[in-house]
């Protein structure tokens, strides 16, 4: 969030995940019911996406 490149790994419904070094451009949320928020991430990859391997 600070204009910085970071190391991210997102895991996905299906089990699948990657990683990748990215930087985050935008971040929203919205709704607050019973304690619970939606996410909203938009990240943009420095170099290549990889998948990682499942442990």
């Amino acid at each position: 969030m600070n204009g910085t490149l970071d190391a991210y790994e997102l895991s996905f419904e299906d089990g699948e995940s990657c990683a990748a070094a990215s930087l985050v451009q935008k971040l929203d949320y919205s709704g607050d019911f019973n304690g619970e928020r939606n996410y909203t991430l938009q990240l943009e990859s420095s170099g290549p996406v990889t998948p990682v391997a499942a442990a």
